[in-house]
């Protein structure tokens, strides 16, 4: 089966909304609206790990989520008892992100607004392997 033919039978939604924020509805409150229209509460399992993809960002590079927002979604998946987790996967070309090893380092050099929001977060348990 070729990947065209995936994609045309494939039922998947995707949701968005623009980035205007009105007074009575700002950013925060499109983003956790964006959640719940996803069903976000019924994906989650107490007590599971909920991986949270995202781009950490590296040197020279602006266009990743900003960490208030990445904020709302961990804060919502503890709401539903589950252990989130941030993850990002390494790049095709060669740089900073090209293996996991580099991985760490960048992003403690790159995002110091990560730090405040991310780190800040207390870690209510922790997981032995």
């Amino acid at each position: 089966m070729n990947s065209k033919h995936l994609l045309e039978n494939s039922k998947g939604s995707v949701y968005f909304s623009d980035l205007k924020g009105e007074s009575q509805r700002n950013l925060f409150n499109k983003l956790e609206e964006l959640l719940e229209k996803v069903e976000i509460k019924s994906r989650i399992r107490p007590n599971k790990l909920v991986a949270i993809k995202l781009h950490f960002g590296e040197r020279g590079n602006t266009a990743f989520i900003r960490p208030i927002f990445i904020r709302i979604i961990v804060d919502k998946v503890k709401e539903y008892k589950g252990l989130p987790f941030l993850t990002d996967t390494n790049t095709l070309y060669r740089g900073s992100r090209s293996d996991a090893v580099s991985h760490l380092p960048t992003f403690m050099s790159m995002n110091i607004m990560f730090g405040e929001y991310i780190f800040s977060l207390k870690i209510d348990k922790l997981i032995h392997y």
